[in-house]
């Protein structure tokens, strides 16, 4: 039987996990572990990132009150206030990242506590190398896609902005006319299209605000299947805007990316949360208390550089 994996919802969150998964898998003697998803639906998004992950099989998703979405579930146990204590250790705390027996699995395993107290996955485990070098499927579709929209629009940059939860305090230090501005001189020194991208859920009123303040941006929110949003990532110039999942892959696909942090993540994490310099110059974080200019100078410059 598979050894199975209990990972966070986020891509994020996964890809964190990936990067310190073979080392664990190597002490541990196992390999192609299932993963699974703790959440009780993630919009169905986090899953087809599992599947593009070849030293993995995809499980599917776990709801706590159900048990698997998907496929058989083994040795459950309920012990919700256990397991509460469990996720609140490992979402919350510099604890422990990998947990033995949770929720019928045979671990569960989560960098986020750390991550968010400005630890590096360097630091954390450091038995488990940190291997940031995964090499990603790629599908034919994923290419052709990628390639058509260029052909279509022309040399563009992938732009992301969200202002659900936390995003908020974003706003507290960048207004949505920074952002527009932001995009419109990235324009006007480039020449690259902005291609403002999410999933159907990010059609928000900042989203819809920026669209009417710059006709000249291109919208593909709720367009795109994930594989369909990677093909455009990939065959892009650049990529910018919020920290999040799909924003974190550009600098792992080795594409120009400039994610623009705040104060509520420490300093350490705009920078540990994606592949280091060491691999290649393509990532530089920003704070949104940086000046406008600022943010610009950082992404045309590592665009140029790239």
């Amino acid at each position: 039987m598979a050894l199975r994996i209990l990972v966070p919802p986020g891509i994020g969150d996964i890809y964190w996990v990936l990067v310190k998964l073979r080392g664990f898998l190597e002490e541990k003697g196992f390999s192609n572990p299932e993963i699974w998803i703790d959440a009780p639906n993630d919009k169905k998004r986090a899953l087809q990132f599992v599947e593009r992950i070849p030293f993995v099989t995809p499980g599917g998703y776990f709801d706590r009150e159900k048990g698997a979405l998907t496929g058989p579930m083994h040795r459950w146990k309920q012990r919700k206030g256990w397991e509460d204590l469990i996720r609140w250790e490992a979402y919350q705390s510099d604890g422990r990242h990998a947990f033995p027996d949770v929720d019928g699995f045979d671990w569960f395993m989560s960098y986020n506590g750390s991550m968010d107290k400005g630890k590096s996955l360097d630091e954390m485990d450091p038995q488990w190398p940190a291997d940031w070098d995964i090499d990603f499927r790629i599908t034919p579709y994923e290419l052709e896609y990628g390639r058509a929209l260029k052909s279509k629009i022309g040399p563009y940059v992938i732009a992301a902005v969200f202002d659900a939860g936390f995003y908020k305090h974003w706003f507290q230090e960048m207004s949505v006319e920074d952002i527009s501005g932001i995009f419109s001189q990235i324009r006007k020194e480039t020449g690259f299209r902005i291609v403002l991208t999410g999933a159907s859920w990010d059609h928000s009123p900042v989203n819809l605000k920026l669209l009417e303040m710059d006709k000249e941006i291109l919208s593909l929110i709720g367009e795109t299947t994930l594989e369909e949003y990677f093909g455009a990532l990939r065959a892009s110039e650049g990529c910018i805007g919020f920290p999040a999942g799909n924003t974190m892959m550009g600098a792992a696909f080795g594409i120009p990316t400039v994610i623009i942090w705040n104060k509520i993540f420490p300093k350490k994490f705009h920078s540990n949360a994606c592949p280091p310099k060491s691999l290649g110059n393509w990532y530089e974080p920003v704070d949104t208390i940086d000046s406008n200019r600022k943010v610009i100078d950082t992404f045309v410059n590592l665009m140029r550089k790239a």
